[in-house]
């Protein structure tokens, strides 16, 4: 689990284009306003709607089916969060499927797609923190599993800066530039006594201070920006790296793939 208080919000309100994308026009709305992590609701009708369910036995989600006919969106819920460095929504819905003179069919799922006939939304953002996806084996989903934990409200620039890289397998490009690792044997961070005032090595955020663990599985860090972020310990493995110059032990951090 992880769960934090937010205090800065924005609120829109608004009605959507016919004949726009749904999906693609509420990540357009997304990046022009520099909103990073966001609920939304809406009603109102999509042409030729498509869907994908969750299938507990693969695990995952099924490919997605395209439904001809006019659908009745009667509640659309859905949230902006980050993957990587992409914007991405996640939209669930349920209304009916109207074809021709046959009889309306309930439907509902995961909207991926459709053409908007009439489509009035609420979007309310969450600025002072920004939600991060990463891919769990377990399930064949990517919930939430980084939390940034940023102040105020976007800044006009973020656009333009490169969102740190949350990878989700060992061996991922060391973007940040941070020292390479030490052969040494890596161990799950769970299993490891962290203290405030230790230091990591992250492969993408660069070099990070420990300000917090819990009980939990969860550390709080702050990045050399002054950012600080919060990571999931069952998504890491580190590597003892030996002291830090300021003072406090120093570990190189690994993306340990869920499962």
């Amino acid at each position: 689990m992880i769960i934090t208080q937010t205090r800065e919000q924005r609120s829109f309100v608004g009605s959507m284009n016919p004949g726009t994308d749904v999906v693609d026009g509420l990540v357009k709305i997304c990046v022009d306003n520099s909103i990073f992590c966001a609920h939304f609701s809406g009603t109102g009708y999509l042409a030729n709607p498509e869907l994908r369910s969750y299938n507990i036995a693969t695990p995952g989600l099924d490919a997605p089916v395209r439904s001809e006919g006019t659908f009745h969106v009667v509640s659309l819920q859905g949230n902006v969060s980050l993957q990587e460095r992409q914007t991405v929504l996640r939209i669930h819905v349920v209304g009916t499927l109207h074809i021709d003179d046959q009889e309306p069919r309930l439907l509902s799922g995961e909207l991926v797609g459709g053409e908007v006939v009439s489509l009035e939304f609420s979007l309310s953002t969450i600025d002072d923190i920004r939600l991060y996806r990463a891919e769990d084996d377990r399930t064949g989903l990517s919930p939430w599993l980084h939390m940034d934990l940023t102040s105020g409200l976007p800044n006009p620039h973020d656009q333009k800066r490169e969102l740190p890289l949350l990878p989700t397998a060992p061996g991922a490009n060391n973007a940040s530039g941070s020292k390479p690792k030490t052969k040494a044997a890596s161990v799950s961070a769970s299993d490891v006594e962290i203290a405030t005032g230790d230091w990591l090595d992250h492969p993408t955020l660069g070099t990070c201070r420990v300000l917090a663990t819990d009980e939990e599985e969860h550390m709080t860090i702050e990045l050399e920006s002054g950012r600080k972020v919060e990571l999931h310990l069952g998504l890491i493995r580190l590597t003892p790296a030996g002291k830090h110059d300021k003072g406090g032990n120093c570990f190189s951090v690994s993306i340990a793939r869920r499962r």
